[in-house]
């Protein structure tokens, strides 16, 4: 008995490197249930229950692209990154695989920062946009501009697409407002090295990347905030990578959201300097209050 999970799991794993991080094992209905007895005798009934619950919320559909007419979601085979036109082994080694915000997780963020800040003075920066899905969702709000900035060339040509279709999607059903607000725009580049916007900034990363490339990131901005006179903020979405930030003097967390799923949490972070002192502590804290 106790062999039989570890080779249903075993199977899972294989799937899992042939689809190059993307578990595509799909058991009949009989195997569901050896699955769920296998647990119950391993871990016990109350276990079992918490298991089978988070199962069926992670199964829960994801109807964004549906209603706006996009193709942001995660497909089943996944991407690997030679297809989405990376070729570097290094930033091939430091990227996750692409993956979309939860639009829920996404609509909270939004809520609270337009809440707590004057959004119309920031330029939303979504780093490691993948398909777009935050860049179409943040460009409904009236930031002075949205970016997206992503390293696959076909991620961003789908991204594009995704604007484009989007915002024709809001004006076909007459949502004045959506889609709108915000000029957008996606930029094919390395997070790295690309020219960040001479505006308050609000730098959005969902786990993107990790080591070298994200400390890389964290330094830019701090450097960009002390030499422009800026205000930044940081918001870490599945925050992964958020012993990098604790680990930089330049930011301090000023609000955190923590859900069952660690990967749906989410924080805000002000990048700290000596400029416009006043203005800078008037905004952290509302971010900070603002539920």
């Amino acid at each position: 008995i106790l062999l039989e999970p570890v080779a249903l799991y075993g199977r899972s794993i294989g799937a899992r490197a042939r689809q190059g991080g993307i578990v595509n094992y799909n058991p009949d209905t009989r195997e569901k249930l050896r699955i769920v007895l296998n647990n119950y005798r391993v871990f016990g009934a109350r276990q079992t229950l918490r298991d089978a619950l988070a199962y069926l919320s992670s199964r829960s559909r994801d109807t964004f692209d549906e209603r706006h007419g996009v193709s942001t979601a995660l497909t089943s085979q996944g991407v690997a990154p030679l297809e989405a036109g990376i070729g570097d082994a290094a930033s091939i080694d430091a990227g996750h695989g692409y993956e979309p915000t939860d639009e829920r997780v996404m609509r909270s963020i939004l809520h609270h920062l337009n809440g707590a800040v004057d959004v119309r003075r920031f330029t939303f920066l979504d780093i490691g946009c993948g398909k777009g899905r935050v860049v179409l969702m943040a460009s409904d709000l009236p930031f002075k501009e949205v970016v997206g900035v992503e390293l696959s060339p076909s991620h961003c040509e789908a991204a594009r697409a995704n604007l484009t279709a989007y915002r024709a999607s809001t004006a076909r059903r007459g949502q004045a407002g959506l889609g709108a607000n915000a000029p957008a725009r996606i930029l094919c580049a390395d997070a790295t090295r690309f020219e960040l916007p001479r505006t308050d900034l609000v730098a959005y990363l969902f786990n993107p990347f990790r080591g070298a490339v994200f400390r890389t990131v964290l330094e830019r901005l701090a450097a960009f905030q002390r030499s422009e006179s800026r205000q930044v903020f940081l918001v870490l979405s599945n925050p992964a990578m958020e012993d990098l930030v604790r680990e930089s003097s330049a930011f301090t967390k000023l609000h955190e959201v923590q859900v069952i799923s660690a990967g749906n949490s989410w924080n805000f972070w002000q990048c700290r300097g000596s400029a416009r002192p006043e203005r800078a502590a008037d905004g952290a804290a509302r971010l900070a209050s603002h539920a």
